[in-house]
């Protein structure tokens, strides 16, 4: 099994169903230019006006109507909100389903233009990061501090800080992808000395794992799922920031990172996708012992404690620690966001708020009813390892989801769980994942696709020695800084 992985910036974890190939350069050029049109021919939204939520009358959303649009999840996304409009009568919800990713962001655009865009866009359809494209979504920090059914206890507030850029949160996340934000390391416990290198650390970084590696010179690699392109992203703060302009990938820093992260690429890796082999395969002795034979180290993520949270302490690859950038931060990927268009009025802004919380937090007694429960897997699901930002969804929903996943797996000796183990896991796992949405957070996409875009294109290159470390650099200090000066 593989999957685009989550650290494969833009659209290239989409790819293989979105309509576009990786190097869809025409298709970006035409999506910059309407985006450029869009900027040109919208009028400034009225972000300065004090967001006042709706008065508490029988209703506020009575005869309100509340589009949305959204890629491959129009069955799940209408089954709330019919829900929502039983419990709101007078409402109405449409539902627009694309099937193209292209296609669904040329009528967006368009409509957009013609000043009737959708009120709530699914955050791939749109990159709302884009400063062209900024201007044409609200922020939704002042709308949810003026709910007055908001509460920050009810949500990973770390969540919505990593999210917020230049002030403004314009993509509400609705699930994260934990394979990133809430990752850790494991050591491999068969290397001499190799653990207590980790003694009394809370966290490490990728530059650790290197330096560390570089060390034991064991001709072993640094992970199964390790490549170019993770350790550039992992560090990219070091070398871009596109709020202030600053790009500084052609010096020795960058260069000796994506030397050394290269020669610790296991030779087998293709480049920007995971073997998705993250948790222990229990009935396949061989590949674990492979595992130990040739990787220093083991990423995975806390979804994967029913598998291995609580082994016994034969276990191999042992010490999971939390892993950050080197500002200590956590990496998150927001796996979906919603957006929602300037052209929405407050009443219709304090519905979109309603809509999304209603579509977080189950209502009590909700997971009894196998509809409600099967709904709300769509953002809490083991296969994707996504989580919520709100809390409640978490302590509700996490359980009932590993009852159903972990009677899949046989326990075998040498890899066995301590005990029953599956309570243990759960509560191993809701407490991993409390304590890093409680952790410093960074966005992975804080760049406009089109920017990461061609870090993916050039870091291609390198990884398949197509181009030298130095040509690397160089190429994208000189790329990355004309667009940014070509976009004024």
């Amino acid at each position: 099994m593989s999957r685009i992985p989550s650290f494969a910036w833009a659209d290239n974890r989409l790819h293989g169903r979105l309509c576009r190939n990786r190097y869809g350069s025409f298709i970006t050029l035409c999506f910059l230019l309407a985006l450029m049109l869009l900027s040109a021919c919208t009028t400034t939204p009225p972000q300065d006006e004090p967001f006042s939520w709706p008065p508490p009358e029988e209703d506020p959303f009575y005869r309100e109507t509340l589009t949305i649009a959204v890629f491959n999840l129009a069955g799940r996304i209408e089954g709330f909100a019919e829900r929502f409009e039983r419990m709101h009568p007078g409402t109405s919800i449409e539902v627009m389903e694309f099937e193209c990713i292209d296609s669904a962001r040329e009528q967006i655009s368009l409509e957009t233009m013609a000043g009737n865009p959708p009120n709530l866009v699914a955050g791939y359809l749109v990159d709302y990061l884009n400063p062209m494209a900024a201007a044409n979504f609200i922020d939704w920090l002042p709308i949810m501090y003026a709910d007055p059914y908001f509460n920050e206890d009810d949500w990973f507030m770390g969540v919505f800080d990593a999210l917020t850029h230049n002030g403004r949160l314009l993509g509400f996340p609705v699930s994260y992808d934990l394979s990133v934000g809430n990752s850790f390391y494991l050591v491999n416990s068969t290397v001499p000395g190799l653990a207590q290198e980790f003694a009394g650390r809370q966290t490490v970084s990728t530059n650790d794992l290197i330096e560390i590696s570089e060390r034991f010179e064991t001709g072993m690699y640094m992970d199964r799922n390790f490549d170019v392109l993770q350790a550039v992203i992992d560090n990219i703060d070091n070398f871009l920031d596109f709020e202030t302009r600053r790009v500084q990938f052609d010096n020795p820093e960058f260069i000796n990172l994506i030397t050394n992260a290269r020669q610790l690429t296991s030779p087998s890796r293709h480049f920007g996708e995971v073997q998705f082999f993250n948790w222990i395969e229990t009935g396949n002795r061989q590949a674990v012992a492979d595992m130990s034979r040739r990787y220093l180290f083991r990423r995975f993520s806390t979804m994967d404690f029913d598998n291995f949270g609580v082994f016994e302490e034969e276990m191999l690859f042992i010490n999971p620690l939390p892993y950050t950038n080197d500002m200590g931060e956590l990496l998150i990927w927001p796996d979906l966001t919603f957006a929602l268009s300037s052209n929405t009025t407050h009443v219709q802004q304090a519905m979109a708020m309603e809509f999304l919380r209603f579509l977080l937090i189950p209502p009590t007694g909700a997971m009894n009813d196998p509809d409600v429960f099967v709904h709300h897997r769509l953002f809490m699901t083991h296969s994707a390892a996504l989580a919520s930002p709100a809390r409640t969804s978490a302590e509700v929903v996490f359980p009932h989801a590993f009852v159903w996943h972990v009677s899949a797996f046989h326990v075998l000796d040498g890899w066995r769980m301590a005990g029953e183990g599956w309570p243990e896991a759960i509560d191993t796992m809701v407490r991993y994942t409390t304590m890093a949405s409680e952790m410093p957070m960074r966005d992975t996409r804080y760049a406009p696709a089109f920017v990461r875009d061609i870090v993916f294109d050039i870091l291609y290159q390198f990884h398949y020695d197509l181009i030298t470390a130095e040509q690397a650099a160089h190429s994208l200090q000189n790329r990355i800084t004309l667009i940014i000066m070509e976009m004024g």
